[in-house]
């Protein structure tokens, strides 16, 4: 049931999908857990993608309007 919840949350069952659940191994010790990968990678690789470097969207310093 969660993680029906977390698909429909991640926009899993749009079409296409915005993300793909997927199972990856995670930390130091390779544990496996289920991840959200973004489903669009060919909009990774056009003008103006970048990449969060350390993973934590929260540290990242989106450029400014002005």
């Amino acid at each position: 049931m969660a993680l029906t919840l977390l698909d429909e949350f991640e926009d899993c069952y749009i079409d296409p999908p915005l993300y793909e659940r997927e199972v990856m191994q995670v930390g130091p010790r390779d544990t496996l857990a289920w991840v959200y990968v973004y489903a669009k990678h060919d909009r990774l690789t056009q003008p103006g993608a970048r990449l969060v470097a350390n993973g934590r969207w929260q540290d990242f310093d989106a450029p400014s309007d002005a």
